[in-house]
């Protein structure tokens, strides 16, 4: 369950951002920003992750739950590629894999 709440807190976070890209898109306008819909959604899965986050807490020590959110960094650069067709680098790359590796080793550990 716990490892459920995890992944389901991690598309809220990731989510949320792809949601605050689409609404400031290449140029922040607030006040067209507070009636964007994007924008909303955004903030409304973050009050969702933000809850199942207090879940996870609840059943996992934060030293193994908040290292394995850096899975999201990883998941917020496929979507900056395949989403807004960013590019990256070769940093990205093996960022990305030391990323996962840790999160790999940290899991494995509680598995």
């Amino acid at each position: 369950m716990k490892w459920i709440l995890l992944l389901c807190n991690m598309a809220c976070m990731v989510g949320g951002q792809i949601a605050w890209k689409y609404a400031v898109g290449d140029k922040l306008d607030v006040i067209k920003l507070l009636s964007n819909v994007w924008f909303w959604t955004g903030g409304i899965l973050y009050v969702a992750a933000t809850g199942i986050w207090l879940l996870i807490l609840s059943k996992m020590p934060l030293s193994v739950a908040y290292p394995l959110q850096s899975f999201c960094y990883v998941l917020g650069i496929i979507a900056g590629v395949t989403l807004f067709g960013e590019r990256i680098q070769s940093g990205h790359i093996w960022g990305s894999l030391l990323i996962l590796l840790g999160v790999a080793i940290i899991a494995k550990t509680q598995a």
